[in-house]
């Protein structure tokens, strides 16, 4: 592992941090399913776990519709958000071979703003649009997050 992070995972975990603010799952479901299989940790390595993290991903995006879904910037939404946050920048880190923490710390903090400002910006579209066209701005502005993330971690690390 290098000592030095470099611009790219720095700037990759912060996209998958403001993705996952957004929306929790998408960060680190970018993680695990974009990155190489070989420098994956071994236990995200399984066909199973790339499909449980696109199913629990593309629930999200169908439940977060729903008036009945709890706030994001509760408690246990910001949690969620924290703690997938953090995993997307630590496995993006572990891929490129850098140390995990510095890059899980930047992913978990750049989620915690973007639910509260992700929150912010829906409400005010919401008012000039409907809440269900605010929501899936909302989703899109999280999926090309978490794409550039990997993309610029595709060809810069």
């Amino acid at each position: 592992m290098t000592r030095s992070l470099s611009p790219a995972v720095a700037l990759g975990a912060v996209l998958l941090g403001a993705s996952s603010g957004l929306r929790s799952q998408m960060g680190v479901t970018a993680a695990i399913v974009a990155s190489p299989k070989t420098g994956l940790p071994a236990a995200l390595r399984h066909r199973g776990v790339r499909i449980g993290a696109v199913a629990a991903a593309c629930g999200e995006l169908v439940v977060d519709k729903s008036p009945k879904t709890p706030d994001r910037t509760g408690l246990p939404g910001l949690a969620a958000r924290l703690v997938l946050g953090a995993a997307s920048g630590a496995i993006v880190a572990s891929v490129a071979g850098q140390r995990p923490l510095p890059p899980a710390l930047m992913a978990g903090g750049t989620a915690i703003a973007a639910a509260f400002v992700g929150l912010q910006l829906r409400s005010r579209l919401a008012k000039r649009l409907s809440p269900l066209s605010a929501g899936l701005i909302e989703d899109l502005a999280a999926i090309q997050l978490a794409t550039a993330a990997m993309a610029v971690l595709s060809r810069f690390a």
